[in-house]
């Protein structure tokens, strides 16, 4: 997605493709509530996903095509015909060695606890604690899908706003979210009625998301463009070894303290861990996106010298911040 898109507009980018998997779940549900109200079993569900699934895959193939990894970038615009630059396995530990991207990766880290709190244990705690009908169960999940599909959208706007304001706009932006979360998460789960529930619930499906797209922008941001799906797997590593823990320990305090209390207890101790990351990023994140664009200013140096001495090159190379704003 970097090499498509510019890094004024990334964030954006990142939010459509991040609200596809809610409205993935939306649809799904869809599809599945329908087979079962006309008699089918709700495994049948999984022929028709499965089979759109291979036809996406199949125009994906013919249709989308790969770019050379950094064209985007403002310094190699109109330079890069093929991929020059390649990843190797011996650049890998450099990644974890960037302060940008250890922030990330803590705060992924620990970012996942409470989205598998919410997945794993919301719903019984919804049935049991609260005593909602399975019906009002999925009032709940309709209001609150929709929300994350927005919120991702309008996080990708917010976030390359505030990045075209200040390089440490975006990593702002992240601790803005998980503390707002924090809060929003601690006021649901202490609704008085099912009602005020829903409300904020719905708001705190909205704003969950919004941190997501603005991480994958904040990679890019620091990373050059050969290591961009390296630095996104670490990332997805962490997530894991997250999602691994965070239902045992909600489901092992919830024996002691009840479900409720521990599905707030572990997501605000780890959405605040994760405001304090994004903080420290915003401070630390500007060296890093500096760095980068220095290197981005270098290669394009060279690319543009050597494509001058073979005569393909008639103008001078685009100097770094003017390249055009029309893309």
């Amino acid at each position: 997605m970097a090499d498509y898109f510019e890094p004024g507009s990334r964030a954006r980018a990142m939010g459509v493709v991040s609200a596809a998997a809610p409205l993935g779940a939306i649809l799904g549900s869809a599809i599945a509530l329908t087979l079962v109200s006309a008699g089918a079993e709700w495994r049948s569900a999984f022929y028709i996903t499965g089979t759109v699934g291979l036809l996406v895959g199949a125009i994906t193939y013919l249709v989308v095509r790969d770019v050379p990894r950094g064209s985007s970038e403002p310094e190699l615009e109109g330079l890069l015909a093929v991929d020059v630059y390649r990843a190797s396995l011996g650049e890998l530990p450099r990644l974890l060695r960037n302060r940008s991207l250890a922030l990330l990766y803590l705060q992924g880290f620990f970012g996942v606890f409470p989205w598998n709190a919410l997945t794993y244990w919301v719903v019984t705690y919804l049935e049991v604690e609260m005593g909602v009908s399975p019906g009002d169960v999925m009032l709940v999940m309709a209001l609150m899908l929709p929300a994350m599909v927005v919120g991702n959208v309008v996080a990708g706007f917010i976030g390359d706003y505030l990045y075209r304001v200040s390089r440490r706009g975006r990593a702002a932006f992240g601790a803005a979210v998980v503390y707002g979360s924090a809060l929003l998460i601690y006021l649901t789960m202490t609704a008085r009625s099912f009602q005020e529930f829903l409300v904020y619930a719905v708001l705190t499906a909205f704003e969950i998301p919004m941190a997501g797209p603005n991480v994958s922008a904040m990679i890019a941001d620091v990373t050059e463009p050969e290591l961009r799906s390296s630095a996104t797997g670490f990332l997805r590593f962490f997530e894991n070894l997250g999602s691994a823990v965070a239902p045992a320990v909600v489901g092992y305090m919830a024996e002691a303290h009840g479900l409720g209390i521990s599905i707030m207890a572990v997501s605000i101790s780890t959405w605040l861990l994760c405001g304090a990351f994004f903080t420290a990023l915003a401070a630390v994140i500007p060296r890093d996106m500096e760095r980068l664009r220095r290197l981005m200013a270098e290669r394009a140096g060279r690319l543009g010298r050597e494509l001058r001495s073979r005569g393909w090159l008639r103008e001078e190379a685009p100097m770094a911040g003017e390249h055009r704003r029309s893309r």
